[in-house]
């Protein structure tokens, strides 16, 4: 998972980071108004099934193919916002 200060990210973008083309990637646009994440994982190692957000968290669901377990994967984030906090 990455953190971002850009409102969109291009998948020439993401090969750079991971030096690979053989990767896919998801994208949670402007969480609060300076920040966005961002998933980046390489197909031969992580089958995604199912992925989800809402207010305070987004995951991913799969399988991680080296083990051959399903797997989630969650990143929970507070908003900047107090008011938004429970």
């Amino acid at each position: 998972m990455q953190e971002t200060k850009r409102d969109m990210i291009e998948d020439s973008m993401c090969y750079a980071i991971w030096r690979s083309n053989d990767i896919k990637w998801r994208m949670k646009p402007t969480i609060t108004t300076t920040w966005s994440y961002f998933f980046i994982w390489k197909e031969d190692d992580f089958e995604v099934h199912n992925y989800f957000e809402e207010e305070g968290f987004l995951g991913l669901q799969g399988v991680c193919n080296k083990v051959d377990k399903e797997v989630i994967i969650v990143n929970v984030y507070a908003s900047c916002n107090i008011d938004k906090r429970s």
